[in-house]
């Protein structure tokens, strides 16, 4: 996430604050984005310029005064005051990776060629954990602190065969349709080397 923007500074601050409560904050963010992501007509009511800023404050404040972090409240209507309630996402994602972080927390996401067995799949996943702890310098792991892995697993049926996996903006790429796209530009290459060379021998 950019550490210039604004969505990631108010992300710092609400990470900073003394004594709260990081993942019960996280939840309550969580709650908030995937509502609003599920009610479009709230999400909009929520970010119009159009709408009164005192109607918004007292529409949140009744419907997430009970249901959500009181930290977490106070920033949506900081937002609301502050002209800024479309940074909401960028915020959630920004304050999620600082969490992660606090709790070294890692999110491999593993992309495979197509529907495993559930026993490959766990295979699969073990591997993964065990190259990121052995390299856990790569992947912004503490070293002596205990790794919480959250694993996401995709498929895409092009990649032919392999896995994909990605952790932050760490890529490793065992595809087939990788290797295939490598080796056509390695021949290629070949070729206009070859070319090359014949024609300062004439």
């Amino acid at each position: 996430m950019n550490t210039d923007s604004a969505a990631y500074r108010y992300s710092t601050a609400l990470s900073e604050i003394e004594g709260a409560d990081l993942k019960k904050m996280e939840e309550s963010l969580q709650t908030v984005v995937t509502l609003f992501a599920d009610n479009p007509e709230l999400k909009s009511f929520y970010e119009s310029p159009k709408v009164p800023a005192e109607k918004k404050k007292t529409a949140i404040e009744s419907a997430f005064r009970k249901a959500i972090d009181g930290e977490v409240l106070s920033l949506l209507l900081v937002l609301i005051n502050k002209g800024r309630t479309t940074l909401l996402d960028n915020i959630s994602r920004g304050f999620t990776e600082l969490v992660d972080i606090a709790f070294n927390r890692v999110r491999p996401l593993i992309t495979l060629s197509r529907d495993f067995p559930e026993k490959d799949i766990k295979a699969i996943v073990n591997k993964v954990e065990e190259l990121i702890k052995n390299h856990g310098d790569q992947f912004g792991v503490v070293d002596g602190k205990t790794v919480e892995f959250i694993p996401r697993l995709t498929t895409d049926e092009s990649l032919l065969g392999g896995v994909i996996l990605r952790v932050g903006d760490y890529q490793w790429d065992s595809s087939v349709k990788t290797y295939l796209r490598e080796w056509k530009l390695r021949v290629h290459g070949s070729r206009i080397d070859l070319k090359t060379a014949n024609s300062l021998s004439d």
